[in-house]
C-alpha cells in the first residue's frame, strides 16, 4: 500500500488525469501525501475551487440556463448555446498565458463565467460544469500543454476545443469558430498542425478510434 503511495504522489502525469474524470468543483490543484513506517497514509488535497466560487458559479451558471438555454431540450443544440455563450462572453488570459501576470482566476470556469477571461483550464472546466448538470457524457483530455473537453453524443466521443474555437485576434476582434466543436478524433489529427492536442490514448481510451 505504501509503495502505491508513495509510485501515485510521485507520478504528476497520473495525478493531472485524475482530475479529468471527476466533476471541476470537485478537482484539486495540488495533492500533499504523509505515510509513516505503521502503513498510516495522510492525504491533504487543496481544491481548485472555493465555497465562495462554487456558489457565484453555481448561481451564474442558473441565470444563464435561464436566459440563454430556456426551454432547449436536443443536447447537441444545448451543447452550442453554451459553446457560443462562453467564447462570445470570455476573452483569452494572454498577461496569464504569455507573461505571468495573475488578474483574473482564469485557470477556472469562475474566470470565463465571472470575469470574462479564461486560459484553456478555465474555458475547459466551464463547460464541463454544464455538460454535467445536463447529465450529458464528458470528462477532461489533457496534452503534454494543453486540455479540453471529450462528449458523448448519439453513441459516440467527440472532441469539444473552446479555447481554440476562440482564438486570439492581433486586431482584438472577438471570433467564433467552429472547427474544433465535436469533432473526431480522425478530424482532430487532421487540423491541428501543432500537435497540441496529442492525449495519451491509455487514459482516454474512449478517443482511441473515436
Amino acid at each position: 500500500c505504501i509503495n502505491d503511495v508513495v509510485g501515485l504522489a510521485n507520478n504528476q502525469t497520473v495525478l493531472s488525469n485524475i482530475n479529468s474524470f471527476v466533476h471541476p468543483f470537485n478537482s484539486f490543484s495540488s495533492i500533499e501525501t504523509k505515510y509513516d513506517s505503521f502503513g498510516r497514509v495522510t492525504l491533504k488535497i487543496n481544491k481548485a475551487y472555493t465555497p465562495d466560487q462554487i456558489k457565484s458559479i453555481n448561481n451564474k451558471m442558473k441565470e444563464i440556463i435561464t436566459k440563454q438555454v430556456k426551454n432547449t431540450k436536443d443536447e447537441r443544440e444545448i451543447i452550442k448555446i453554451i459553446h457560443d455563450y462562453i467564447i462570445n462572453n470570455t476573452k483569452y488570459d494572454s498577461d496569464k498565458s504569455d507573461r505571468n501576470i495573475e488578474k483574473y482566476n482564469s485557470n477556472i470556469a469562475y474566470g470565463p463565467l465571472l470575469q470574462g477571461y479564461g486560459l484553456c483550464g478555465g474555458y475547459t472546466d466551464a463547460m464541463a460544469i454544464f455538460l454535467d448538470y445536463y447529465d450529458i457524457p464528458n470528462y477532461k483530455v489533457i496534452s503534454e500543454n494543453h486540455i479540453w473537453n471529450a462528449v458523448y453524443l448519439n453513441n459516440k466521443w467527440y472532441h469539444l476545443d473552446l479555447t481554440w474555437d476562440d482564438p486570439v485576434n492581433e486586431n482584438g476582434k472577438d471570433i467564433l469558430d467552429y472547427n474544433y466543436y465535436l469533432i473526431t478524433t480522425k478530424k482532430l489529427k487532421e487540423i491541428d498542425n501543432s500537435k497540441s492536442h496529442r492525449f495519451n490514448k491509455d487514459f482516454y481510451l474512449e478517443l482511441k478510434e473515436s
